[in-house]
């Protein structure tokens, strides 16, 4: 077998050669095997047709699955050697011919090339810098009373009609129906609405009513609403007292001390990983890290469907940091020489998926796993320069 590599980018490589038919010959019948599995061929039952007759009658389909099956092996065993590349991200412009009992090929491959990656850079110095870790009064009792919002309690409330305050929920049975067809859309029995927080449409439709009222209004051009005011109740907000016994605290100031600690986590949590994104973004600069186009189409890909309220500058930008960051933590592995042993992945199985999972997935899945916890394990390497 005969191959060459020629560099035409940090992460392109044009690779051309010429495989023998006695090297390809193990991967053409493997392929055959599995194609006639399934092939259905007139007079035999599927998968029972002789080779000699699928190979006449699919050996062009054969050679070229057999083909591609081969070109991966010779990527797999040059990604494993770790020496051009560690990663293989697309391949194109694959071409082949056969001649002379012999298999000719050439094709790119995009890649993620291997490189000591030098971390020696100030994480210091930066936009991020002087942020503040102390914790204020105000930030306390602004965490204290989205505490106390989410522990409020509906009560029966004394009115009779809705005015629209911040502690006033309205509750309404509501049905959307159809004009042009008559067909009931939608229909919402016994609905809490908090007033003030509703929608513009529906503050304005409900102001004013009284206790089993009711109302209708077209909204969107042909849609009709129907809207009966059964009750009016008002939120009560526990009192610091009420509100720390509610929360499992001994007393207020054991509460308030807690509040002000878990802020402040919070603050060096966000600010580690803003250290963290700064880190990449200096690393990356220092080592002069290159990724592949398709690794960040890949990532853009993944990005927009999980991120749909995001823009699609800001879908590029993290797109791109995430290939940066796979790159550069892939070739950390490789540096640190990280290794994961079945015990890790066996605790982290019942951490994460639950006690007595892990004898019961397959070696892909246990091997996706193991790299997941090396990537976690880089990623702390960077966490820990950051904190020195």
């Amino acid at each position: 077998m005969e191959i060459s590599f020629k560099n035409i980018s940090d992460w392109k490589f044009e690779i051309s050669g010429k495989i023998q038919f006695d090297e390809f010959k193990e991967v053409y019948e493997r392929e055959l095997r599995n194609l006639a599995k399934d092939v259905k061929i007139p007079g035999f039952r599927v998968g029972n047709a002789p080779l000699d007759i699928v190979e006449r009658r699919y050996k062009d389909e054969i050679k070229s699955k057999a083909v591609n099956a081969k070109i991966s092996e010779i990527l797999d065993q040059e990604t494993s050697k770790k020496d051009k590349w560690i990663f293989v991200s697309r391949i194109t412009n694959l071409i082949w011919n056969e001649s002379d009992g012999s298999i000719s090929f050439s094709l790119n491959v995009e890649v993620i090339p291997r490189k000591k990656i030098d971390t020696n850079v100030d994480f210091k110095k930066g936009a991020n810098e002087d942020m503040k870790l102390e914790v204020s009064d105000q930030e306390v009792k602004q965490y204290i009373d989205s505490r106390r919002e989410k522990a409020a309690v509906l009560d029966v409330s004394e009115k009779q009609e809705i005015k629209g305050e911040e502690d006033e929920v309205g509750v309404f049975d509501i049905s959307v129906k159809d004009i042009s067809t008559q067909r009931i859309i939608s229909r919402a029995k016994d609905e809490l609405i908090s007033i003030a927080k509703s929608e513009d449409w529906f503050k304005n439709t409900v102001l004013g009513m009284k206790k089993n009222e009711r109302k209708e209004i077209v909204v969107n051009g042909n849609r009709k609403v129907s809207i009966t005011l059964k009750d009016i109740r008002k939120k009560v907000l526990p009192t610091d007292e009420d509100l720390s016994r509610t929360l499992g605290y001994n007393s207020e100031q054991e509460m308030y001390e807690d509040a002000r600690k878990k802020i402040q986590d919070m603050k060096k949590k966000l600010l580690k990983d803003q250290l963290y994104i700064e880190a990449i973004r200096k690393i990356q600069e220092k080592n002069k890290i290159e990724v592949p186009v398709s690794l960040i189409e890949t990532y853009l890909s993944r990005v927009s469907s999980s991120e749909r309220e995001i823009s699609r500058e800001e879908a590029q930008s993290l797109a791109i940091f995430q290939a940066i960051e796979f790159s550069i933590l892939l070739n950390l592995i490789e540096d640190l020489k990280i290794e994961v042993s079945d015990t890790e992945v066996d605790e982290y199985i019942s951490k994460e998926l639950g006690v007595g999972r892990a004898d019961k997935l397959t070696g892909g899945v246990r091997e996706n796993i193991k790299d997941r916890i090396k990537f976690e394990k880089a990623r702390q390497k960077i966490y820990e320069l950051i904190e020195i």
